[in-house]
């Protein structure tokens, strides 16, 4: 089996995928969120959008009032800085 509904002890119904992941969210209310390569939407229209490089690496992420989160990466690939669009580097930790 390659995707499957999982529904939570709280109502939360959640649909799987083995190769992408958590695909949806959806409450006993009806709230869904739905969530994809390209970002995370609500059933009531808000999104945040994911915009990637050529290798699949988030760059930006743009919250629904069109603010933006920047990433970057060095040549392993590893991220080295995160950005908001107010203030500059916030901080990189490397658990390692």
């Amino acid at each position: 089996m390659r995707r499957w509904e999982y529904t939570a002890a709280d109502g939360r119904v959640f649909v799987l995928d083995r190769q992408t992941g958590v695909e949806s969210v959806r409450e006993p209310n009806g709230n869904t969120l739905t969530i994809s390569a390209t970002g995370i939407t609500h059933s009531a229209g808000p999104r945040v959008q994911f915009l990637r490089d050529g290798f699949g690496r988030i760059l930006p992420v743009i919250d629904p009032k069109g603010n933006g989160h920047g990433y970057a990466y060095d040549g392993a690939g590893d991220l080295t800085d995160h950005y908001d669009g107010r203030h500059g580097l916030l901080e990189v930790r490397d658990p390692m």
